[in-house]
């Protein structure tokens, strides 16, 4: 919930500064100017959203294809939307934020600051410490038991 109101926080700030980065910008210059870095960051953002987005979504679905779990790719995926959003969204600082979202470099830096914050408010189920958790080798490993089935097995003891 804190992350939640952080986030809802900044929000709100940066419409706020967007918006007096604006009337600033339209003070030195004029509302047409503004009217078509808005329109032009818009189009822009969709355009760049769509392209962006289609490449990210592939990779996603070779991920799950290759039986892989598609956790960067998704993360990526969700960052190119919030950027394009972003462009969409009227103001200068917000198309900044948006066009950095569009850099490949900048947005897997973000995505693993996501991917970071994600793992540590999920609990991971692992094993005891020292010891390995070994299926049967009779058992198909990518089958997947079904709901409230036990998957006999071992516990490794460590050597000691």
């Amino acid at each position: 919930m804190r992350v939640f109101a952080v986030i809802v926080v900044l929000f709100l700030v940066g419409a706020i500064l967007d918006l007096a980065l604006l009337v600033y910008i339209a003070s030195q210059t004029s509302a047409v100017v503004v009217a078509l870095w808005i329109l032009g960051a818009a189009l822009l953002g969709s355009w760049l959203m769509k392209r962006q987005g289609r490449r990210a979504w592939r990779a996603v679905r070779e991920a799950v294809n290759a039986g892989q779990l598609p956790a960067k790719e998704a993360i990526a995926a969700l960052l190119i939307y919030v950027g394009g959003l972003a462009l969409m969204f009227p103001g200068p600082l917000s198309d900044v934020v948006g066009l950095l979202l569009m850099v490949p470099l900048v947005r897997r830096a973000a995505a693993g600051g996501v991917a970071w914050m994600f793992m540590r408010r999920v609990p991971m189920p692992m094993p005891p410490s020292g010891h390995t958790i070994r299926v049967d080798s009779d058992r198909d490993p990518t089958a997947r038991p079904a709901p409230g089935k036990v998957i006999e097995g071992t516990v490794a003891e460590p050597d000691r």
